[in-house]
């Protein structure tokens, strides 16, 4: 079933829900993007970037938990894989750039891979168009609360009725 994501929050679910691509899981195989780079994993209007380095934003960092500087990160562009967010560990076991994202839930764990500031960039359709292009889907305006299984690619949503 096709879905038109609105506007800020649905976009950040879709990212969450698609691009967790954190090289740990790709080395793991436990992720659904695990040998996927170089591959179609998206329409073709999509791009995802996950950027640690914007100014004032929530995810924002000047330096990762593990003293790695944040960047900017090309994760899907034009429905294409790009990279997979990393920490040393990761980055080391498969041999590519630490991206700055090794994130501790605290002191007592382990560094992982995780998102900064994940977005996906807007596209040059007009939102009207697109909702008229789908003949049967849904048109997820906003989303509340939820989990994700990586190893699914998967999410499971809470549903809220519109106010």
């Amino acid at each position: 079933m096709e879905v038109v994501l609105g506007p800020g929050g649905p976009a950040f679910c879709f990212t969450k829900r698609r691009t967790r691509t954190g090289s740990r899981f790709q080395s793991q195989k436990t992720s659904a993007f695990a040998g996927l780079i170089g591959k179609r994993v998206a329409s073709e209007k999509c791009t995802v970037i996950d950027n640690g380095t914007m100014p004032w934003r929530r995810g924002s960092l000047n330096v990762d938990d593990e003293g790695a500087p944040t960047q900017e990160t090309v994760l899907i562009e034009k429905g294409i894989l790009k990279a997979y967010l990393s920490d040393k560990l990761s980055a080391r076991l498969m041999g590519i750039a630490d991206t700055g994202n090794g994130r501790r839930e605290s002191y007592e764990h382990i560094p992982m891979p995780r998102m900064t500031n994940t977005y996906m960039l807007a596209g040059q359709d007009n939102p009207e168009d697109i909702i008229r292009s789908v003949k049967r889907g849904i048109y997820a305006v906003n989303f509340g609360g939820g989990q994700v299984d990586i190893t699914k690619a998967s999410s499971c949503l809470e549903h809220r009725k519109p106010t």
